[in-house]
């Protein structure tokens, strides 16, 4: 056998026998490793179990087993599975990304049920240690619970609402509910509002009511009692005041402030008085004035006759000069005629 093909063949060998033993190796490092179990504590009955997982791994799922009366059951294959006929509808189920599963109000029938998690990916899947469900209808509850009677104040203004724990406050989870009159079976829960103070916005005459449901870090569960809050409305911390109807009261305006009437002439006084002539018989009536109609035409002041006298004088003299003159002119013309001859 050539050297050269021996040589290619045992590189191929040795480069397969490589790669099978770093797939598993590889495998082996990918696949899921728990790190911490559910725990077991003791819950009060009706009260909020939690049971958790942590894992390490790439791309890693999470599924739910339970153990009830010796059988083992996939929360997630069917429903209405034996374990859950003590559980109300929607109150139980796991976390939106898997590492826990959550009883919201835990019946003591499920006292003694086991719970586990299979994590799993694409290289393996690993089993969880199984908790043991322990519910005791006796466990504590939140005690001393308080929050302020009520609050009045403006429409544009918010208020910190706080509830107080007398115990280990700082273990136990809060939510507000909103209810319609103050009793808890009307109320509705309030999304985001997982704090001991409940900050709450003005709103026109509105009175509503907030319950704080407190749980504790045994899952015992209390409720605070109704706070009442009130609004009290004020228009004018955001509309304009109001434009009034009624009359001011002002001061009369003195009557010399304003022309008498007998200071007032009818007719303007830059007319002229014309004399009544209405029992001459000979007077004609004037010609109608074309410019009057005219709308361009600048105005032009009457004219003044207060000379109407003189002027009359003054065409009798012209009349008896016309006729004079000529006369004179004939007499003077035949004196020279009769002088040359």
């Amino acid at each position: 056998m050539n050297k050269s093909v021996f040589k290619y063949i045992v590189a191929i060998i040795a480069a397969i026998t490589l790669l099978a033993a770093v797939i598993p190796t590889v495998s082996a490092a990918n696949a899921p490793t728990i790190i911490t179990d559910p725990q077991q504590p003791v819950f009060a009955e009706g009260g909020r179990a939690e049971y958790s997982v942590k894992a390490t791994g790439a791309e890693l799922g999470f599924h739910w087993f339970v153990i009830y009366n010796g059988n083992i059951y996939d929360t997630e294959s069917v429903t209405n599975q034996p374990w859950e006929w003590h559980l109300e509808k929607d109150s139980y189920g796991p976390s939106e990304d898997g590492t826990s599963y959550v009883f919201n109000s835990i019946p003591a029938e499920l006292d003694g049920m086991k719970i586990y998690c299979e994590v799993r990916n694409g290289a393996g899947a690993v089993k969880s240690y199984a908790a043991t469900v322990n519910v005791e209808k006796n466990a504590p509850k939140p005690s001393e619970i308080s929050v302020p009677t009520s609050y009045t104040f403006s429409n544009l203004s918010t208020v910190s609402v706080e509830c107080t724990v007398a115990k280990d406050a700082d273990k136990c989870e809060y939510l507000w509910l909103e209810s319609t009159d103050g009793d808890l079976k009307n109320c509705t829960a309030l999304p985001l509002q997982d704090a001991a103070s409940l900050i709450v916005s003005g709103e026109m005459n509105a009175t509503r009511y907030y319950i704080c449901r407190v749980t504790n870090k045994n899952g015992g569960v209390a409720y605070s009692s109704a706070v009442t809050v009130k609004t009290s409305w004020d228009p004018t911390q955001t509309t304009p005041a109001p434009v009034t109807t009624a009359t001011p009261e002002t001061t009369p305006t003195p009557e010399t402030s304003a022309p008498s009437a007998v200071e007032t002439p009818a007719e303007s006084t830059d007319a002229p008085v014309v004399p009544d002539t209405s029992t001459n018989d000979t007077t004609t009536t004037p010609s109608e004035d074309t410019t009057a109609k005219d709308t361009n035409a600048p105005a032009t002041k009457p004219a003044d006759t207060t000379g109407s006298s003189d002027a009359e004088d003054g065409g009798c003299g012209s009349a008896i000069a016309a006729v004079m003159l000529p006369a004179l002119a004939v007499a003077a013309l035949v004196a020279l005629r009769r002088k040359e001859d």
